[in-house]
């Protein structure tokens, strides 16, 4: 009888504990597993139950995130007009022609502001997430 070495028994043992202890009634036992498939890292082509669960659980948290965090970062159409109307040093009662429209350029969505005052005509484009301006221009009116 040829001799286990200790390392040898100790993977085997383990890969039976785990085995065991990871198992659902729908699970094959481990002596439905070919020999050796424990310890040599040798995958089943059907995933368990448990491990199904798993990859369900992991899926739906990341996709709740990505349809909150627009809704979360967005800023409001009066708090895009606040920056816009502070970075302009101008008082929200001396503009006319005003106009906002939120739009996505190059995969990021922001805020189109348009407004006149003080004989300028001011054009601001407003990152909707941050809230930092990503152009600005100020022209006279024509």
């Amino acid at each position: 009888m040829k001799k286990i070495s200790a390392f040898t028994f100790f993977l085997i043992f383990s890969a039976i504990a785990l085995t065991a202890c990871g198992s659902t009634a729908n699970a094959p036992s481990s002596t439905d597993a070919p020999a050796g498939a424990a310890a040599g890292g040798v995958q089943s082509d059907t995933p368990s139950a448990a491990g199904n669960k798993a990859q369900a659980d992991i899926s739906k948290p990341s996709e709740a995130a990505e349809n909150n965090a627009g809704a979360k970062n967005t800023l409001s159409e009066n708090e895009a007009k606040e920056i816009a109307l502070k970075d302009a040093g101008v008082n929200e009662t001396a503009i006319s022609n005003y106009k906002i429209k939120l739009d996505t350029d190059d995969g990021i969505r922001q805020y189109e502001i348009d407004f006149d005052a003080d004989g300028f005509e001011y054009d601001y484009d407003i990152d909707a997430s941050s809230g930092q301006i990503l152009e600005k221009d100020k022209e006279p009116v024509d």
